[in-house]
């Protein structure tokens, strides 16, 4: 509950680069993309403070790929806080 997702959505040509799929019922709220952006265009403070949400949430997410691989390659070094 309360998960982003659908982010890419905003990277220019990009597309999706990802799927989700709910395993219970779930309820989402979607955006327009062409509507989105143009809201953070004529809407600075807006844009800013999404941009900063999206942002954080990449980042937990590349910190936790970045946890789940050292747990692959090194166990041990996990374990000793690197």
């Amino acid at each position: 509950a309360g998960d982003e997702f659908g982010w890419s959505a905003l990277l220019d040509g990009h597309g999706t680069l990802f799927q989700s799929r709910a395993l219970e019922p779930s309820t989402a709220i979607t955006f327009d993309t062409p509507g989105l952006k143009a809201a953070c265009v004529s809407q600075p403070a807006f844009g800013f403070a999404l941009m900063q949400r999206i942002l954080g949430v990449v980042s937990e997410r590349l910190q936790a790929t970045r946890l789940q691989l050292l747990d692959m390659v090194s166990p041990a070094a996990h374990r000793g806080g690197m």
